[in-house]
């Protein structure tokens, strides 16, 4: 439920224009903002969502709806049973691609934050350093610079290989 309530105006965005592409940008804001997944994967996610999700697969929404107003009497044209149809396909389409990205958020959120946190100690390191690369030459600032890797489980060999 906390994805359809975060999702609510990308539905209502994709409804009102029937595409799923005028309501990507939507999208990638109520899953940033409202849901807080993260950007790198909404990024990726939702297009890709978006451009492989084209076929179709909400039918049985469309179907149900016009099942349910001919049920209650309720005669639809065929521009409403074609209006009907198309725009709640693209809403749960929409709404289909922000639990995508939910659940790859909550697969690969953990190792984008050790990513991150090797990044930033690389920064860090590269800063101290002064030079992208870390010399055997013994230097005060490469003993440091080492000193501060092996505190942290690096050791000489990988701290060369990551910077």
């Amino acid at each position: 439920m906390f994805i359809v309530r975060g999702m609510v105006q990308a539905i209502v965005t994709a409804f009102g224009t029937a595409s799923g592409g005028a309501a990507l940008p939507v999208s990638m804001q109520c899953m940033e903002d409202n849901c807080h997944i993260d950007r790198r994967i909404s990024r990726f996610v939702l297009p890709l969502g978006s451009t492989i999700n084209m076929d179709g697969n909400a039918l049985y929404e469309a179907v149900a709806v016009i099942f349910i107003a001919q049920l209650n009497n309720v005669d639809l044209s065929f521009a409403e049973v074609l209006t009907v149809r198309d725009r709640v396909r693209t809403s749960i389409n929409v709404l289909g691609d922000g639990f995508a990205a939910g659940v790859v958020a909550h697969i690969l959120q953990k190792r984008l934050d050790v990513s991150d946190a090797r990044n930033d100690f690389r920064t860090e390191i590269k800063e101290e350093i002064g030079s992208p690369r870390v010399t055997n030459g013994g230097g005060v600032m490469e003993k440091k610079a080492l000193s501060v890797a092996t505190d942290l489980g690096y050791s000489y060999e990988k701290l060369q290989q990551d910077l």
